[in-house]
């Protein structure tokens, strides 16, 4: 049977409903490895904390597309908002990107970080030329993400992750 785990507010499931321990799981690498050929997440950690989740490679072969469509749509629902009023600044680009965006940089995924913000910042100019508004600037971009980012990231690293997309992103493109 197929247990919840909680991994801090999202579930995975595990087999036996436990956290398998680190030291049984390097007994048992190949087998779990195998497992998820079946459609099984096993769930590793230390004294019952879940630390990682073993994912088939096909999932995760998925995810830069995942994230792609995801800015991109996050990006429409931002550039509508700017098409309806022009005038009105934006502050938020809205749920659920700030919890992805947060996920992969607190889990040091700073690359695929700075490609969700390009191009979800990438969509939002393209729909802003098709509307017939200004392009938004990658400042204009970066003064949405404080509150885009709210509580969900310690100050420290929010401005860090602000600061590595000043840097970054108007490398990305030379259209911004």
């Amino acid at each position: 049977m197929l247990t919840p785990i909680d991994l801090g507010g999202t579930y995975m499931f595990a087999d036996s409903g436990t956290v398998i321990p680190v030291s049984e799981a390097r007994d048992k690498l190949t087998e779990l490895i195998a497992t998820t050929k079946q459609g099984r997440f096993p769930v590793i950690g230390r004294y019952r904390e879940p630390g990682a989740v073993l994912v088939a490679p096909d999932l995760v072969r998925l995810l830069p597309q995942l994230l792609s469509t995801m800015a991109g749509e996050t990006g429409k629902f931002v550039a509508e908002s700017r098409r309806r009023e022009p005038d009105q600044k934006v502050y938020q680009l809205g749920d659920p990107w700030p919890f992805v965006a947060v996920a992969l940089w607190m889990n040091g995924h700073r690359a695929m970080f700075a490609q969700f913000a390009s191009d979800t910042l990438a969509t939002i100019q393209s729909r802003d030329a098709a509307n017939g508004l200004p392009r938004m600037t990658v400042d204009e971009f970066l003064e949405a993400l404080p509150m885009t980012l709210g509580g969900d990231l310690p100050e420290e690293e929010r401005l860090a992750a602000i600061g590595l997309l000043r840097e970054a992103l108007p490398t990305m493109n030379s259209a911004r």
